[in-house]
């Protein structure tokens, strides 16, 4: 799972990871989701999907996985609306 900020930062590592691995969405910034406002969970989850496509090569859906573990009722439903399935970990 990687964030968007970390696929600018690295796009070279993230166009290898997409070539070897499957990726997953982390959100573009790995802020509390759950204490954004919906315009700006969407943000980041579109963000980083946007950044993971254009430098990792790869799409990251159907894999969503909430930063810190995080989610709630309306952040869920915001990151199933693009087609999201969140992992959690524990």
């Amino acid at each position: 799972f990687l964030t968007g900020r970390w696929v600018a930062t690295y796009p070279g590592l993230a166009r290898t990871i997409g070539r070897e691995y499957v990726v997953g969405n982390h959100s573009l910034d790995h802020p509390h989701l759950t204490r954004l406002d919906s315009t700006a969970v969407q943000r980041e989850i579109t963000g980083a999907e946007a950044l993971i496509r254009a430098r990792a090569g790869v799409d990251p859906k159907p894999l969503f996985r909430f930063p810190y573990g995080e989610a709630d009722a309306r952040t869920s439903a915001i990151a199933h609306t693009p087609g999201y399935t969140h992992i959690r970990s524990s």
